[in-house]
């Protein structure tokens, strides 16, 4: 009979002499104020830990960046040969005990140099001297000197094992050395190694209690420093979320990589942790783009409160034993059930499906409340199934996307402005994928002194395939012009090579055009492309006219037309692709051509790069919101020569 009453209802019969629940209630909240006002204190107490170690780490690794900039000074202003480079790498380790290794990495392309790259180490309390360029070993290849050279700005590189080098657990920071102080010309690479090794032993040497520890992860969430040495270089936060499907260690594992600072309740990462709740703060490493995480157990703040409400808890026991032996009858019949629920529920929560639920007798709220249990758990089980699957693809898609596109505008001149020892010339260029790859490209370079190549692109196609094809096509572009010839002779070759076995049928329309630096004289050839417009010294707007010529990789043996026009000083040309042109609102409405012009008209005066900014900006109050749906590129040009040609000669003709 009794378990087809109401929880309510037993309460009310049984329960009329518990007045000792009030003694209990108050010793509960005595405790909880107690435990988090420790807990309060504790979180101060990481939070101070976790600053002051972040800052030690960000002033050696300050001060390295301090030493390889220095070195690259005397490199660049001194023109230092691998010989002094060598005896300069030497003493440079002897004064600095951050740095484990130190190189100075000569472009081999230069043939004053040749392949040499002079590299300082420590062995023991010695420091010795080694040629990484020995034996013809492809130096030039590695991370720490491709990311520099390419970026042309210092870096810092990913944690690796420098085989052949220090041969430890390194980091490098790398920075340039500029030919005769020009940007464009990278004669050597100067490096400074800091061992990973002896920061994971800095962090295990941080007095963060008996459970509490130290780790360290990469910009791309890499251990980098653990207490277990396992995890070091072999697992990363998101292949231990992965392995233990716990959305929540993932979500933290991006926002520290996002470098973001942060304090959660964390489960662990590895079985260093003790049983029960623990803690995590994190904080980035702002020079690195690392990430620095703390980690202590519950339990050692609880003890501390244990303790001191020990004695109040034994006097109030004695108090209630009485009441606790007709309590514990009484409630035996409620408490037996639910305490078997919240075990189950227990487990539940911790991720263990699987685990059985108690028996449902009676029908009672307890009763119901199993069932519905039940029914929760297995409908949980389909969801965090689906959900793991659905989220391990998209992270993958999206990780690989993210590096495609990373990839994708590496091929594109992102250094404005591309030539600021020049002052004949001004330009600007602007991309905005649709997707996080696109089809569009541009290109500008000089093909010699005098002459400067302007290219607009856009392929057929979105996404993956389209930004393939794009590489491609960038690449033959710069091939087919080192060869010389006009602009028509170039995209002959350039459809040819295209058009060979092109099974997809994908197409690509190009502007190409090639600017006399020292006339203002123009030449360009179109392969379907759109017209680009001219912007001349009193602010008229006018549209190339149009050259014969269909779009490239369409069919092999195509001729294409060239015309040429001549930009007087201060006159612009504005290249564009269709999702300029055919940008589109709420209503459906397109940009036009006739919209670039007068939009061009009222900024007619302004320089390359806030001409753009304007114009995207126009495109943006256009769309009011809507998504884009194309790929959006532009590039501004303008002639700043000393010319006097007539602003109205050479408005533009076949040849």
């Amino acid at each position: 009979m009794l378990r087809n009453l109401s929880i309510g209802r037993r309460l009310a019969l049984f329960f009329v002499l518990g007045a000792g629940v009030v003694v209990a209630v108050v010793s509960y909240f005595t405790f909880v104020q107690a435990r988090d006002l420790l807990r309060a204190q504790q979180r101060d107490i990481i939070r101070q830990a976790l600053k002051a170690t972040s800052a030690s780490i960000e002033a050696t690794e300050a001060a390295v960046e301090k030493v390889v900039q220095g070195n690259a000074l005397l490199v660049e202003d001194l023109r230092l040969k691998p010989e002094e480079s060598g005896a300069m790498l030497k003493r440079t380790l002897q004064r600095n005990l951050e740095l484990v290794g130190a190189a100075v990495a000569y472009n081999p392309e230069i043939p004053a140099y040749g392949h040499v790259a002079p590299y300082a180490y420590r062995d023991g309390d010695a420091v010795l001297l080694k040629d990484l360029g020995k034996d013809d070993r492809a130096y030039e290849i590695g991370d720490w000197y491709q990311l520099p050279y390419q970026m042309g700005k210092a870096q810092w590189t990913e944690p690796y094992y420098d085989e052949g080098g220090a041969d430890m657990l390194t980091a490098t920071y790398a920075e340039p050395v500029y030919l005769d102080g020009d940007p464009a010309s990278v004669s050597a690479v100067v490096t400074g190694d800091v061992s990973l090794t002896r920061l994971s032993r800095f962090l295990q040497s941080l007095d963060l209690g008996d459970t509490g520890y130290a780790f360290l992860i990469s910009r791309n969430g890499t251990f980098i420093a653990h207490p277990d040495p396992a995890f070091i270089m072999n697992e990363s936060i998101f292949s231990v979320a992965a392995a233990r499907e716990d959305p929540g260690l993932r979500s933290t594992g991006r926002e520290m990589t996002s470098g973001r600072s942060g304090f959660v309740t964390f489960d662990g990462l590895s079985g260093l942790e003790p049983s029960g709740p623990s803690y995590m703060a994190y904080t980035p490493i702002e020079s690195t783009g690392w990430s620095l995480g703390i980690v202590y157990a519950d339990s050692e703040v609880n003890a501390a409160v244990i303790e001191l409400n020990r004695l109040s808890w034994a006097i109030d026991l004695v108090g209630l034993a009485a009441l606790l032996v007709i309590a514990l009858l009484v409630a035996r019949t409620i408490t037996r059930p639910i305490d078997a629920l919240d075990l189950a529920a227990q487990t539940l929560a911790h991720g263990e499906l699987d685990a059985p639920l108690p028996q449902a007798k009676g029908r009672d709220e307890v009763a119901r409340l199993t069932a519905s249990f039940g029914r929760m758990r297995d409908d949980l089980k389909e969801r965090v199934e689906e959900l793991r699957v659905t989220t391990a693809q998209r992270e993958r898609i999206e990780s690989e996307l993210r590096i495609a596109a990373n990839i994708q505008m590496s091929l594109v001149p992102r250094t404005f402005p591309p030539y600021p020892q020049r002052h004949d010339l001004e330009v600007f260029a602007l991309l905005e994928p649709a997707r996080e790859v696109g089809g569009d490209f541009y290109d500008f370079f000089l093909m010699d002194e005098d002459h400067l190549a302007l290219a607009i692109a856009d392929v057929s196609g979105k996404g993956m395939p389209a930004a393939l094809m794009m590489a491609v096509g960038r690449s033959f572009l710069r091939s087919y012009s080192r060869l010389g010839g006009g602009p028509s002779q170039i995209l002959d070759s350039l459809n040819d090579e295209l058009s060979t076995d092109n099974d997809t049928s994908m197409f690509v329309t190009m502007f190409l055009a090639v600017v006399d630096l020292r006339t203002g004289h123009v030449r360009y050839a179109s392969a379907g492309h759109n017209r680009p417009f001219v912007v001349r010294r009193d602010g008229a707007v006018e549209q190339l006219p149009r050259t014969r010529g269909i779009a490239l990789g369409a069919r092999a043996g195509m001729m294409f037309a060239e015309a040429e026009l001549t930009l007087a000083q201060g006159e612009a040309l504005f290249l564009y692709t269709d999702g300029v042109s055919e940008a589109m609102n709420a209503a459906d409405e397109v940009f036009t051509e006739e919209r670039i012009a007068g939009e061009l008209t009222r900024i007619a005066s302004a320089s390359c790069g806030h001409l753009l900014r304007e114009m995207n900006e126009a495109l943006s109050a256009h769309a009011a919101g809507v998504e884009q749906s194309d790929d959006i590129t532009m590039v501004a040009f303008r002639y700043m020569g000393g010319g006097s040609q007539d602003a109205d000669a050479g408005r533009g003709g076949e040849v």
